[in-house]
């Protein structure tokens, strides 16, 4: 039982984590600086670890530039 509690917590803390850094990447939080808040290794880890959210950020800037020049 102690394993699983054990497990249930991590679990917890890891979905924490995860949206704590898709937040802070929604709302433009450089990579950097949500490194630090996470208390990351490295950069790399972090951004290895939310490339996607990172990609997805990305391309709705995209989109919303695009909606922009699109504009009559």
């Amino acid at each position: 039982m102690v394993g699983f509690q054990g497990f249930r917590v991590s679990l917890t803390t890891a979905l924490s984590h995860h949206s704590c850094a898709t937040l802070l990447f929604t709302m433009g939080v450089e990579a950097a600086t949500v490194q630090r808040i996470l208390r990351h290794s490295s950069i790399t880890v972090t951004t290895g670890t939310y490339v996607e959210v990172i990609e997805r950020v990305q391309r709705d800037a995209l989109d919303t530039m695009g909606t922009f020049f699109d504009a009559d």
